[in-house]
């Protein structure tokens, strides 16, 4: 049977960097160092995207010091929280169906902790449709790296392994993701598909249903025949 990995942020729901993390961070910030949040800019809640949750609070711990370090995760957390969740990408929760119905299994992958990104997919719809969720876990992030492009990737790689790790028995993957998962799906020789509607749209007519096995006798012997589509 076939593993579907999909994204969350930017594949399976909308972009909340603008409607949700920036204002976080700038909450957060003007509350543990105010002056440093008036030089902190949308571009910055942007770069920190894709990172390992664990790597992101501690390089806050470095640079403001644990106890503001601390106030400014539970204050980002509280505010993060208070917004509404994201909305769907469309044809998301019918994409996630679909491979329900088919039999395969899916899994979703984030950089979020594993608690927020169950609670956004509750919200969102999608928790029924879902066989595992894997989020950020200190278990698996690894050191700081020197760029946080090396971060980035990194992140990711351990997010792929550990959805692949879920389903070993799995015949073939997919992952189903936005474009900052490509290169850690090529360097697993993952097949990669970028996230969209479009996308979407292809893959609910492109996977369909293994068609019913059929049995014929012939010289007391049975032959199957399984035209497996996936």
């Amino acid at each position: 049977m076939k593993l579907f990995i999909l994204g969350w942020d930017n594949a399976l729901v909308s972009d909340v960097v603008k409607t949700k993390i920036h204002p976080a961070y700038t909450a957060a910030l003007s509350a543990t160092a105010p002056v440093f949040a008036k030089r902190w800019t949308f571009k910055d809640s942007v770069r920190m995207q894709g990172q390992q949750t664990a790597l992101i609070w501690e390089s806050f711990d470095l640079l403001l010091g644990k106890e503001n370090g601390r106030r400014a995760k539970e204050i980002f957390y509280e505010t993060y929280r208070s917004f509404p969740a994201p909305e769907p990408v469309k044809n998301a929760v019918e994409l996630l169906r679909h491979f329900k119905k088919i039999g395969g299994h899916t899994v979703v992958v984030s950089n979020k902790s594993r608690d927020l990104l169950e609670q956004e997919a509750k919200a969102c719809g999608m928790s029924d449709f879902v066989d595992e969720f894997i989020g950020s876990s200190a278990e698996f992030c690894g050191k700081m790296e020197k760029s946080i492009a090396d971060n980035r990737f990194y992140s990711r790689i351990a997010l792929l392994r550990e959805a692949m790790k879920s389903f070993p028995n799995a015949e073939a993957a997919l992952v189903v993701a936005s474009s900052g998962y490509a290169r850690a799906a090529y360097a697993l020789g993952l097949p990669y598909e970028e996230a969209s509607p479009a996308i979407f749209d292809w893959l609910l007519t492109r996977e369909k249903a293994p068609e019913p096995s059929v049995s014929h006798a012939k010289d007391g012997d049975f032959y199957d025949l399984w035209d497996d589509t996936l």
